[in-house]
């Protein structure tokens, strides 16, 4: 299990350029709880954005006890990046540290979706944005009841509505993600993939054209696409992305 979790990690190392962490949480009764956190991965194509936090100062919840809700994304390394998806899951939620204090936010005990060191594909991921086409998604899900904070806020609308407009999303009308954790992985040689219908035959054979954009850049160059594999999905309408990666060795390109 040491090595497959090792071999992923420096898979990851290599394949992208850094990562950012999300980070929302509330605090509320001076305690800080988690709602939902996410790493994103970020292919050596794209530039890795600035840190950002969501204003000065934590957001107050309209009608609360002082209660507060932040959100924000800082960018740092793949490794720190799996280290802190790594500790976040055993429990030790990091929100901010420095050599003097630590903060942390309270979260339920999580359970991996897969086990760690592999990645679900097609997963609706209300958080995903459009340049990451369809990205591998892994998962801790909660095991148990949010805190009642976490609960409690959902009956919010304008907490809601806040939490929409910047996290991206409304994770308590996606709640299957609420107070759980995510590591979302762009496809790291594919800057895009289309599949398209190019002909078809009066006796119903059809002839799918696979679309492919490698990534490139000044360091590394071109990415090699030539050894992707592609397998259709014979029960799958042509619709979208119906096909998945296997064993077929597309042809190289021109």
């Amino acid at each position: 299990m040491a090595d497959s979790t090792s071999e992923f990690r420096q898979q990851l190392t290599d394949d992208y350029k850094g990562a950012l962490i999300r980070l929302a949480t509330l605090r509320a009764n001076k305690k800080q709880y988690l709602l939902f956190a996410w790493i994103e991965l970020y292919p050596f194509d794209m530039r890795l954005p600035d840190r950002w936090i969501s204003g000065d100062q934590a957001w107050r919840v309209p009608q609360s006890d002082s209660w507060t809700c932040a959100f924000s994304a800082t960018p740092v390394t793949v490794r720190e990046a799996l280290d802190w998806y790594e500790a976040a899951a055993n429990g030790n939620v990091v929100i901010h540290a420095t050599k003097d204090s630590t903060i942390k936010a309270l979260a339920t005990a999580f359970g991996p979706e897969p086990a760690y060191g592999g990645f679900c594909t097609g997963v609706d991921a209300p958080f995903a944005l459009r340049w990451h086409d369809d990205p591998r998604v892994h998962r801790y899900v909660p095991l148990s009841a949010n805190p009642e904070p976490v609960r409690q806020l959902g009956l919010n609308r304008a907490a809601r509505e806040w939490l929409d407009q910047h996290v991206g999303f409304d994770p308590y009308e996606f709640d299957e993600w609420l107070g759980g954790l995510a590591l979302l992985a762009p496809d790291p040689l594919c800057a895009a993939v289309g599949l398209s219908l190019t002909a078809r035959t009066t006796d119903g054979r059809e002839t799918l054209t696979v679309q492919v954009v490698p990534r490139r850049n000044v360091e590394r160059g071109i990415a090699n696409v030539s050894d992707l594999r592609f397998t259709s999905r014979s029960d799958a309408s042509v619709h979208g992305r119906a096909f998945e990666r296997s064993n077929s060795v597309l042809p190289e390109p021109p």
